[in-house]
């Protein structure tokens, strides 16, 4: 638990806490660290996937 503490001071006192993300998908919210600065998804997949996949489906249904 100490480590994981050291680790978020260190996360947050440095420029790294620039590069933090939070997850876009709304049920999500996980937060990341995102060096390219374009991620809008958490790194696990799943997120993305769920957003590309509902707006396929409105793009669908407008047709």
């Amino acid at each position: 638990m100490a480590w994981l503490v050291r680790q978020a001071i260190t996360t947050l006192t440095t420029d790294t806490a620039a590069k933090l993300q939070t997850c876009s998908e709304p049920i999500c919210g996980a937060i990341f660290l995102d060096p390219t600065g374009r991620r809008r998804w958490c790194p696990t997949g799943r997120c993305g996937v769920k957003a590309r996949v509902r707006a396929h489906r409105q793009r669908m249904a407008a047709e």
